[in-house]
This record gives structure tokens, C-alpha cells and sequence, in this order.
């Protein structure tokens, strides 16, 4: 028995038995409501192509950051190039720039980049072991 706790978890599983067997299990009930539901959610996480970079509401200036990215599936898997990534701003002082342009006028950091290329990896092998 193993037990669905995070989505790390779901992709695991996705991986070892395959899309088909979560599918069959979500259809037919077979495990806890909650599982379903992480099941649900990691799907469409995995789905997903936006990611928040920042948000800000200060009373007075409000507005969000995110990363918007595309995946294409190259022999089965999903890749994400660096310039399928962009930045978007809305709200106050809005921008939609390419990622490379974003850090080069200090939009966002080497840090922010380096955790949405981290969580855009992790959407792509999810992606892959959902067969989407």
C-alpha cells in the first residue's frame, strides 16, 4: 500500500503504473476522496502554464508578476526552452516581455528565474507521466 501525499507523490505513481491506472482509479472510486482530489489537483497543475513569480497589493500599487511559458513534446517528453518563457506584469506598470529581456532590466532575479525553471521542469515530467 503507498499512500498519495504530494504531488511528487501522484507523478510517481503516474510514472510506475502509468496514466491509464490513476484514471481507473479516480473512475471506479477505488481510493480516499482525498487521493482524488491530489490526483485532480496534480493534473492540473501539470497542465497549467502560468506560474506566480509575485503579487503585490499594498493598498496603494497592486499588481502581479507571473511567468507564462510553452512546452512542446520532443520523442515523449515535454521541453521547455528558454525562450518559450515570458513575463508578465499586470496591473501597475504592466510589461509582457521575454524572460531573457525580463532579467536583463532586472524585472525579476536570478533566484526567481531559477525556481520557475524548477517548477516549469517538474510541470513538463508531469505532464509527460500524465500522457497528455
Amino acid at each position: 500500500m503507498f499512500a498519495l501525499n504530494s504531488f511528487s507523490d501522484v507523478v510517481a505513481v503516474a510514472k510506475t503504473f502509468g496514466a491509464a491506472a490513476l484514471r481507473h482509479v479516480t473512475e471506479k472510486h477505488t481510493i480516499s476522496m482525498e487521493a482524488e482530489r491530489r490526483i485532480f489537483d496534480c493534473m492540473k497543475w501539470a497542465a497549467s502554464t502560468v506560474i506566480e513569480i509575485d503579487n503585490v497589493n499594498d493598498g496603494n500599487i497592486e499588481y502581479s508578476v507571473d511567468a507564462v511559458f510553452t512546452s512542446e513534446k520532443v520523442a515523449g517528453v515535454y521541453y521547455t526552452g528558454i525562450d518559450e518563457i515570458t513575463i508578465i506584469r499586470q496591473g501597475f506598470g504592466s510589461y509582457s516581455v521575454p524572460v531573457r529581456e525580463a532579467m536583463a532590466k532586472g524585472y525579476i532575479t536570478k533566484e526567481q528565474l531559477s525556481n520557475v525553471i524548477s517548477i516549469i521542469t517538474a510541470r513538463n515530467e508531469a505532464a509527460t507521466a500524465f500522457e497528455f
